[in-house]
């Protein structure tokens, strides 16, 4: 079986200028050449070799990765295993990005913009501990999973929602975090929070950027006169963090 470049590209799905840019790269020689006039014609050595090379296409693979792959079999596992860490990695930012585009479809007013709100009072699990600023999201992820499984394991029962309250913080000095997990009903372990007025913003997006929505509460208070009691609040609407409200309590305005 000899066939021409163009029959040889048609049964591999391909274009002959992707069959002789695969010859450049020495990817994919000819099965022979014709001397005289550069015809170049191909057997089952090659189909078998194009099938090959469209396998590790269709997962991904670039071309100069490919060839090194089909010259030394032998790194093929090794080669493919840190392909697929890469495209895990693509998968979990997408994911990200659609949980985000979620979110900013889902509430009502996407732009993070300051505005006063009256929080009614509740029930809550709450637990404190000692944390520094470059452990902060670290020390608020703990808090959370001991609230939820004290609700779940001792009482039967979930949490609507999850918040930290921290002071402002500066530097590197350790400060106390309370996080608590709200709860539609009481119980036993639970406390009485109080109703209170914050100026708050909802922030859509990554927590790497939360610390810039804390400056723009921050900074809006100070323009509208408003008097704070000296703490941030983070309220999760949801465990991936990716819609949090991030809020000042008013003691004055």
């Amino acid at each position: 079986m000899a066939l021409t470049i163009g029959e040889f590209a048609r049964r591999l799905g391909v274009t002959r200028r992707a069959v002789r840019h695969y010859e450049h790269l020495g990817l994919l020689s000819p099965g022979a050449i014709e001397p005289r006039t550069g015809y170049r014609t191909y057997g089952p050595t090659q189909l078998l070799r194009g099938l090959q090379i469209e396998q590790f296409k269709a997962a991904g693979v670039d071309l100069a990765t490919i060839c090194a792959i089909l010259d030394n079999p032998t790194i093929a596992t090794d080669v493919l295993t840190r392909h697929r860490a890469v495209l895990a990695d693509r998968v979990a930012q997408t994911r990200a990005q659609l949980a985000t585009t979620d979110a900013l479809i889902a509430q009502l007013h996407p732009l993070a913009t300051p505005t006063i709100v009256d929080v009614p009072a509740h029930h809550a699990l709450t637990t404190q501990t000692i944390t520094t600023p470059d452990a902060l999201e670290r020390s608020i992820r703990r808090g959370i999973q001991q609230v939820a499984r004290t609700a779940r394991v001792r009482h039967g029962t979930c949490c609507r929602s999850f918040s930290a309250r921290f002071p402002r913080y500066d530097h590197h000095q350790p400060f106390t975090v309370t996080v608590a997990g709200h709860l539609d009903t009481p119980m036993p372990a639970s406390t009485l929070r109080p109703a209170e007025r914050h100026l708050s913003l909802t922030w859509t997006g990554p927590i790497a950027h939360l610390h810039l929505a804390h400056q723009i509460v921050l900074d809006d208070a100070h323009t509208r006169g408003i008097t704070t009691d000296g703490t941030i609040i983070e309220h999760y609407h949801d465990l991936s963090a990716t819609r949090t409200d991030v809020a000042v309590p008013i003691t004055r305005s």
